[in-house]
């Protein structure tokens, strides 16, 4: 499974890459400043874009 994950990651470009890092850390920081957004939320949405790079590596 790691590699496929890392296979995932390297195919991607680096925009792409940026861009997923951001919403990562914009997510955690709003965790952290307890602005009504979930550690639980957080995990549920990091996982669905696991869950969403996955599907996409399946079909291209």
């Amino acid at each position: 499974m790691f590699n496929e994950m890392k296979d995932m990651i390297n195919h991607l470009e680096d925009t792409e890459l940026k861009s997923l890092l951001l919403q990562v850390f914009l997510r955690m920081q709003t965790v952290e400043e307890r602005k009504g957004y979930s550690e639980q939320q957080f995990f549920l949405e990091v996982k669905n874009t696991y869950n969403d790079l996955l599907a996409y590596k399946k079909t291209s």
